[in-house]
């Protein structure tokens, strides 16, 4: 596998994930929060099993623990403390926090999995940070209850991205993403049913709009099912570090379509911030990694 394949994965990936922040607070405007996150694994789950359909792969059973502590740690428990951030603290803020990703995953990689976090690398997050911080820095504001969410959404993610990296070493990481994108929707089933019933919502499902429906479905099909399966996938041919380098990209493709489809403003820092975060990503790669095991799908 070429390093820049690996790299042009990275970089897709986390340019969907920047867009899901933007459809998810366009969605959260007619589907309740739960309702919203059953449809959107749901249909990750059904996507990844075309993907990977006749291909059978048995968990052994001291493993299953993983695979339930990625589907509702998280998927479930992070995604909803995500999303309640985007709806109380808005599009670009949550997005800014979320951006301490990096360093949350490279300090949980450094003591669970005993990765080596240089120097450079450090150095690279951090100035890509401030990239971030200039883009996003002076839009911050919103609830502090959307900025604990989002918080403790970046813990919980960052640990379960650590056990993906571990997991995903002896699995295929599609089938992963598969199985506990599956548990997510179970997990969300219940109370999105009981938010049905509670709020009366059920004429929201003959109430869309064609062009609601089509971003649903890209919600669910591409932002999750395969932006997910291509994140894991890349922590199973560089270390987590090196993968969580890449989610400054993240906040800059939100903030971009932000701009343009919520009409969230961004000035001349966008520009500065954008250089900042390139040179960091840059820097952050300086030092080569070995490549691990490669998927093709």
């Amino acid at each position: 596998m070429n390093i820049k394949n690996v790299y042009a994965r990275l970089m897709l990936a986390f340019f969907l994930f920047g867009t899901l922040y933007v459809s998810s607070k366009y969605l959260l405007s007619f589907f309740p929060v739960f309702t919203l996150s059953f449809l959107r694994f749901f249909m990750a789950f059904i996507f990844l099993s075309m993907v990977v359909k006749g291909k059978k792969l048995a968990i052994d059973r001291e493993d299953r623990k993983y695979i339930l502590l990625i589907g509702i740690a998280g998927y479930f428990v992070s995604v909803c403390l995500q999303m309640y951030g985007i709806r109380y603290a808005g599009a670009s803020t949550a997005s800014l926090l979320n951006a301490m990703n990096p360093i949350s995953i490279s300090i949980f990689a450094v003591v669970i999995l005993k990765e080596r976090l240089t120097k450079t690398t450090m150095t690279g997050l951090l100035i890509a940070i401030f990239g971030i911080y200039l883009i996003l820095g002076s839009q911050s504001g919103g609830s502090v209850f959307g900025v604990i969410f989002s918080l403790c959404s970046v813990l919980i993610w960052s640990y379960a991205t650590v056990m993906v990296r571990r997991i995903a070493q002896k699995y295929d990481p599609v089938q992963v993403t598969r199985y506990a994108a599956g548990i997510a929707a179970c997990c969300y089933l219940p109370i999105g049913v009981l938010e049905q019933f509670r709020g009366h919502t059920w004429e929201l499902w003959t109430s869309q709009t064609l062009g609601t429906w089509l971003v649903l479905l890209y919600f669910g099909f591409v932002c999750t099912g395969y932006a997910y399966a291509l994140w894991n996938i890349s922590l199973t041919e560089l270390e987590a570090s090196i993968c969580a380098s890449f989610y400054p990209i993240q906040p800059m493709i939100a903030a971009l379509f932000g701009s343009i489809l919520l009409h969230e403003a961004i000035g001349i820092k966008f520009a500065y911030g954008t250089v900042l975060i390139t040179i960091g990503i840059l820097l952050s790669q300086k030092k080569d990694r070995r490549i691990g095991k490669s998927y093709e799908y």
